[in-house]
């Protein structure tokens, strides 16, 4: 990866913060791709780590359906079109919040959810119970006690990896359509699961269409994007914020931690963060000349396992950049976020007008700004 113009743009820029997300237009040429073979299937992500308003903003114009469970993330919805308000046990305030904002479409996880929707909204709210398929053992009984005149979501969780996955949530899809029509039930949506590599598309995509053609024309098939899709996309910039040598080794003080943003990761003892350096001339030398020393990147806590990286690294001054390229699982939502483009070439992002949002960002120069000129 060329991180010649990343560093140029660091290095000339005046960010308030020590730590940058990078992210790259990766993603939305990933879920054009999937929306575009997945023709007639809506496609659901629901943002975790990364929901700045810019960045909902472009997932917005990509014309695929947010699903929001907490209240920041409600907060910083740029539009309520294509918005899926759901998780279990939902909050009365969130609810009523939800309602205060114009959101209409509700997927409750229980009847209790069901009746706090009931009690916040002034007049009828349209919403749909969801079904926990993935265990059907006692559907039927579970199905019959839905209240009448409420559509049921059949919900899967599970990973969608290969076409045997597919064809077993069609199985249990036509047992649960007979059993809702046997007690008078209506079925709205079908979320079948989640795929979690934009690699798996092709060979899904056989199995989902086929499925769809079997399905009645009002039922709604929902394919969700698993984390790692968005996460492959995005580098972490941290800056160094202190140096000194301790033991033989270089200690690198950053600003960030193990125990804030990077805390998804801290059960994950195998997973290990790539660190990237800014080379001679920007990042275009050859790696073969760098000479590496034993080297530590420490969080700000202070606590001495608060270790973001501990291997051999060139050296870097204070007040340098450095990159962390695997660190999608970063908890991003108090910094700032440069956009990429499929080259590498940093992109100013701008807020779209409303009136925009049914257009594709990746087309539309005029919710991007033009690439930095940068020089190699």
């Amino acid at each position: 990866m060329d991180t010649t113009a990343i560093f140029s743009y660091l290095n000339g820029s005046d960010h308030d913060s020590n730590t940058v997300i990078v992210l790259s237009n990766k993603l939305y040429e990933n879920v054009k791709y999937i929306c575009s073979e997945l023709s007639g299937v809506q496609v659901m992500y629901e943002p975790l780590a990364v929901n700045q308003p810019e960045f909902l903003e472009l997932l917005a114009t990509l014309g695929i359906t947010i699903k929001c469970s907490n209240q920041q993330l409600l907060n910083n919805l740029p539009t309520t079109h294509n918005v899926l308000i759901g998780s279990g046990n939902l909050s009365q305030n969130f609810i009523k919040s939800a309602l205060s904002r114009g959101f209409q479409h509700f997927v409750v996880g229980s009847q209790g959810d069901v009746a706090r929707v009931e009690a916040a909204a002034e007049d009828a709210v349209p919403f749909q119970l969801a079904l926990a398929a993935d265990e059907p053992a006692d559907l039927g009984n579970t199905i019959k006690e839905c209240p009448l005149g409420i559509p049921i979501s059949v919900t899967f969780t599970g990973a969608l990896t290969g076409q045997s996955d597919v064809q077993d949530v069609g199985s249990k899809v036509h047992n649960i359509l007979e059993m809702a029509q046997f007690h008078g039930r209506e079925v709205r949506d079908i979320f079948m699961g989640m795929v979690n590599d934009v690699n798996d598309i092709a060979l899904l995509k056989p199995s989902i269409l086929a499925l769809k053609e079997t399905l009645p024309h009002d039922i709604t098939l929902t394919v969700e994007l698993g984390q790692q899709i968005v996460e492959s996309a995005i580098i972490v910039a941290t800056k160094i914020t202190g140096k000194s040598s301790h033991e033989g080794s270089t200690e690198y003080e950053v600003d960030m931690s193990m125990f804030g943003e990077l805390a998804g990761y801290m059960d994950d003892a195998d997973h290990t963060f790539d660190i990237m350096v800014e080379g001679d001339n920007h990042g275009a030398h050859d790696v073969g000349d760098a000479v590496l020393s034993p080297s530590r990147v420490l969080g700000n806590t202070g606590d001495i396992d608060d270790v973001i990286f501990s291997g051999s690294l060139e050296d870097v001054s204070e007040d340098c950049w450095i990159l962390l390229v695997n660190a999608g699982m970063t908890d991003c939502r108090d910094f700032d976020i440069i956009l990429l483009d499929k080259n590498y070439r940093t992109l100013k992002a701008v807020k779209p007008m409303l009136s925009q949002f049914q257009s594709n960002a990746l087309e539309s120069p005029d919710l991007l700004g033009p690439a930095i000129r940068v020089t190699a």
